[in-house]
C-alpha cells in the first residue's frame, strides 16, 4: 500500500489496520514506514498502542472520564483523534457538545469521526409508489446481524435529509463559535466571535443577529464583514441593553456567497445568549367559577355543573371524560415512566436500558389505586388519589403517586408527588399522559425549538415561539421510536381551530404532542406499521425526561447529569377551560418548581 500510493497528495497519514490487537509486527511495520516515508505519520487504533506503533492516539468511543485523564497526562503529548465516536443510531447524538468542548479546549485534541454520516438502509420502491427503507432481514437474506438495525446509525437519514441530531452535530463542530466571556482586564462581560479555522479568515461569512424579548423580535440586522484571522477572536459590538422579561440575542453565522458545496445563506452555526434573568410565562386564571356538584358510586366519581361533566374512574385512577364549556377535551392522566425505546435504549447487548426497563416491568406496570376521596369545598371539588405501581414477578412497589385534584367550573389544578423506588440507574421519564381528540392537531409552544430537543441535545436550539402541526412533530425514523420532545418549555398550546389547551409552567418542563401513543411507537418496526388513522393527539408532560445518550450503541451511556434517578418528584399543573383562539388563554397547566432527590446520580 505504501509503495503503491506514496505519491497521492491526499494521503496525510498511513494506517496499520483496525481492531486487530497490537504487537511486535505492528511496531516493525511502523518502523519500516517511518524510515521509508519521512513525510507522513502512522496511525493505528487497537490495543492502546504506544508511540513505537502509532504516532497518533486514536481511540474508539472514549468516555468523558477517560478523555479527562488522557488530556491531563503530560507524559504523552501525541496528537489525539477519535477514530470513531458519537454512535448516531436512531434518535441519539446526546451530549455531543461535551466532546467538542474538549476539542476546543485542548490544542492536541483534533476532533474525530462520527459513526456514521448516513443511515445504511436501502430504498425499496413499492408497488403503490411509496419508498420504504429496508434494513437487516428486509430482503429475505439468510444471514443478518444479531441486531438488525445496527447500521441505522447516521447523523442524517438514508435519503440525506436531516435527523434532529444533525443540527447539534453541525453546531458542535462548527469552525466558528460565539461565546460570552469576561474581559480579563476590566471584568466586564463581552461577546466574542472565535475563528477556529486553521487558515481562513472570516470574510467568507456573514453574521446576523436578532434581539428577542418575551418571544417578540425587537430588532435584527447584520454586522459588516469580519476579517478575523484564523485562530483569533473578535469582540462583537455591544447591543441595546434596555431589555426586560426573558430576552435573548440570537446569532446566526452563514455563508456570505455561493460556494461549490452550498449556496449563500447556508447556516454554519447559531448561538442564543440570554441577556436578562427573567422568565416569560403565560397569564394565570382562576379555576373557580360556577357551582359544581359531586357524586360517586363504587366505580366512579362524577363532577357536574352547568357546562361541566367530569368522570373519574376509581379503578384506573384516570379521567374517562373531561368536558368543560360543553367541549370534550381530554381523557387519561396516566403516570408515565417509560418511553418508546430508541436505538441507544435498545443497544446491542442484554445490558442495555430497554432490556433493563422491561425486566423491571416499566412497560407493563400494574397500577393499584389504594384510595380515592372526593369532597365539595365551595364552588370546587377536591379529589385525592393514592396509588402505587408494581411489576411482576415479585410485585415490588416501584413507584407511588399521591395526587390531589382541585376542580372548578373554569378548570382544574393537579398536584402530584411521585416517588421513584426502582433503584435503577435511570428510568425514561416521570410525567403524565393525556389523550385529546385528533382534531387538536395544531401546536404552539414557547420553549426550545424549532426541532425536537432533549436534556443532552439542545445546545443548537433556541428558546422562542414555534408553531407546528401535531403530525409534523413525528420524526420518521426508519424504526419508530421516542421523538418529538421539547425541553425548557414555558408553555404550550394545543388547538382544534376553535378551542385551545394551554400548558403553563412556572419552571421548565419537557413535553411532546404526537399523533401516536407510546405503545404504537414501540410496536412498529417500520414507519408503515404505525396506524394509518391516528386515534388522537397524545400529550405527555414530563417533569423529568432522560437524555438520549449516544457515546456508543452497546453500553449504557446516558451521562449522570441527564438521568432520571431514584427520588421524589413533585409538580403541579393548572388547567383553565375556554373557547378561544390560539394566543388567548384556554386550558392551562401551571407547574411548580421541581423538587427532586437523586440518590443514584451523585458523582
Amino acid at each position: 500500500m505504501v509503495l503503491r500510493d506514496k505519491n497521492h497528495p491526499s494521503i496525510v497519514l498511513w494506517s496499520l489496520g483496525n481492531e486487530s490487537g497490537a504487537g511486535a509486527n505492528h511496531a516493525a511495520m511502523h518502523g519500516w514506514i517511518r524510515e521509508y516515508d519521512k513525510t507522513r505519520y502512522v496511525q493505528y487504533e487497537s490495543g492502546n498502542p504506544k508511540s513505537n506503533i502509532s504516532d497518533v492516539i486514536c481511540p474508539m468511543y472514549p468516555t468523558m472520564s477517560w478523555l479527562t485523564d488522557v488530556m491531563a497526562d503530560d507524559s504523552d503529548l501525541r496528537p489525539f483523534i477519535m477514530c470513531e465516536y458519537a454512535y448516531a443510531k436512531s434518535n441519539s447524538n446526546g451530549n455531543f457538545k461535551e466532546f467538542w468542548d474538549y476539542v476546543n479546549k485542548y490544542p492536541r485534541f483534533q476532533g474525530g469521526f462520527i459513526w456514521d454520516f448516513a443511515d445504511k438502509a436501502i430504498a425499496i420502491h413499492e408497488e403503490d409508489g411509496n419508498i420504504k427503507y429496508g434494513y437487516g432481514g428486509a430482503f429475505g437474506e439468510d444471514v443478518t446481524d444479531p441486531v438488525p438495525d445496527m447500521c441505522l446509525n447516521g447523523v442524517v437519514f438514508a435519503d440525506l435529509s436531516y435527523k434532529p441530531g444533525a443540527y447539534e452535530v453541525r453546531n458542535g463542530q462548527s469552525p466558528v463559535t460565539i461565546e460570552q466571556v469576561k474581559n480579563p482586564y476590566t471584568g466586564e462581560t463581552i461577546w466574542v466571535l472565535a475563528n477556529r479555522y486553521h487558515t481562513l479568515d472570516l470574510s467568507h461569512l456573514q453574521v446576523r443577529y436578532e434581539i428577542v424579548q418575551n418571544g417578540e423580535t425587537l430588532a435584527k440586522g447584520s454586522y459588516p464583514t469580519f476579517y478575523t484571522a484564523a485562530g483569533t477572536t473578535e469582540t462583537l459590538p455591544e447591543l441595546p441593553a434596555k431589555l426586560h422579561g426573558e430576552a435573548y440575542v440570537n446569532y446566526y453565522v452563514e455563508l456570505a456567497q455561493d460556494t461549490f458545496y452550498a449556496p449563500a445563506g447556508t447556516e454554519l452555526y447559531r448561538r442564543q445568549i440570554p441577556v436578562t434573568s427573567g422568565v416569560y410565562l403565560a397569564d394565570e386564571k382562576t379555576i373557580v367559577g360556577k357551582p359544581l356538584t359531586v357524586s360517586e358510586d363504587e366505580n366512579h366519581v362524577r363532577i357536574t355543573g352547568e357546562e361541566t361533566e367530569i368522570i373519574f374512574d376509581k379503578k384506573t385512577g384516570e379521567f374517562t371524560r373531561y368536558q368543560a364549556k360543553s367541549v370534550s377535551f381530554m381523557t387519561g392522566g396516566k403516570d408515565e415512566f417509560y418511553r418508546a425505546p430508541t436505538g441507544i435504549d435498545e443497544g446491542t447487548h442484554e445490558s442495555d436500558y430497554d432490556d433493563i426497563w422491561r425486566a423491571e416491568g416499566l412497560d407493563r406496570l400494574k397500577k393499584e389505586v389504594q384510595s380515592v376521596s372526593a369532597v365539595s369545598a365551595g364552588n370546587q371539588v377536591l379529589l385525592e388519589v393514592q396509588a402505587s405501581y408494581t411489576a411482576e414477578p415479585d410485585n415490588a412497589v416501584l413507584f407511588t403517586a399521591h395526587t390531589l385534584y382541585r376542580i372548578g367550573s373554569e378548570g382544574m389544578e393537579l398536584k402530584n408527588e411521585v416517588t421513584n423506588n426502582s433503584g435503577l440507574e435511570t428510568i425514561a421519564r416521570v410525567g403524565q399522559s393525556f389523550r385529546f381528540p385528533a382534531a387538536f392537531d395544531t401546536l404552539t409552544w414557547y420553549g426550545k425549538g424549532p426541532w425536537e430537543t432533549y436534556a443532552d441535545r439542545k445546545d443548537a436550539a433556541f428558546t422562542g415561539f414555534y408553531t407546528s402541526s401535531v403530525a409534523e412533530q413525528h420524526v420518521p425514523f426508519v424504526v419508530p421510536c421516542e421523538c418529538g420532545g421539547h425541553e425548557d418549555t414555558r408553555f404550550a398550546v394545543l388547538s382544534d381551530g376553535t378551542h385551545t389547551v394551554q400548558i403553563v409552567g412556572s419552571d421548565d418542563f419537557h413535553f411532546s404532542a404526537l399523533p401516536y401513543s407510546i405503545a404504537e411507537y414501540r410496536k412498529a418496526t417500520y414507519e408503515e406499521e404505525l396506524p394509518e388513522q391516528t386515534t388522537g393527539t397524545w400529550l405527555i408532560l414530563d417533569v423529568a425526561h432522560a437524555g438520549l445518550g449516544g457515546d456508543t450503541g452497546w453500553t449504557k451511556n446516558i451521562h449522570p447529569e441527564y438521568r432520571v434517578c431514584k427520588g421524589r418528584y413533585s409538580y403541579t399543573f393548572r388547567s383553565i377551560s375556554h373557547k378561544r383562539k390560539i394566543g388567548q388563554l384556554p386550558i392551562g397547566f401551571l407547574r411548580n418548581k421541581l423538587q427532586i432527590s437523586r440518590e443514584c446520580c451523585k458523582g
